[in-house]
């Protein structure tokens, strides 16, 4: 989605193999899984609130 009124939105897929890419092996793992979970929320601000809140 692209546009003045619109947020740079990547694919959801691509961005979490970007952010997993550049981690340890180790912790690759869980940040996976806390951002596959975090996209299955439906409201934003709990999802971020949860995502940066995570043990870990």
């Amino acid at each position: 989605m692209f546009g003045a009124d619109k947020p740079v939105q990547r694919c959801r897929v691509h961005k979490i193999r970007n952010v997993a890419g550049h981690l340890p092996e180790g912790r690759a793992w869980y940040a996976t899984i806390v951002l596959r979970a975090s996209f299955r929320m439906e409201e934003h601000a709990k999802a971020m609130v949860w995502a940066v809140s995570a043990p870990g």
